[in-house]
């Protein structure tokens, strides 16, 4: 799975799913105007591509079964967050998840 939308990367990580059946799934999106390229012959190898629209959700569905989920405490979400930062150090939280500090950050939007 590819979500940098970097076309650079789309293209590695197309070339580098396996022949015969590998999937590239693509769900970075890259800037208005870019593409990539891929070799055909990669394509009657078997490798294979998709795109992702938001991960394939539907909001209306799937919100309320992850709630469901979290309030049965059958999900932990509060271990995906690796930091929490107030809505003033947001800069600094993008600047932590770019210099690969962060995993994951929450901000939060509290007063």
């Amino acid at each position: 799975m590819e979500a940098t939308g970097s076309p650079t990367v789309m293209e590695t990580a197309h070339r580098a799913v396996r022949e015969k059946g590998g999937l590239c799934i693509v769900a970075g999106n890259a800037r208005h105007g870019e593409t990539f390229r891929i070799d055909p012959y990669d394509l009657i190898k078997g490798r294979r591509i998709a795109g992702s629209w938001g991960g394939d959700t539907d909001p209306d569905q799937d919100i309320p079964h992850y709630a469901d989920l979290f309030l049965k405490d059958k999900f932990p979400f509060g271990e995906l967050a690796t930091h929490c930062c107030p809505l003033a150090q947001i800069n600094a939280a993008f600047d932590a998840l770019a210099a690969s500090e962060v995993s994951r950050a929450l901000i939060d939007m509290t007063p």
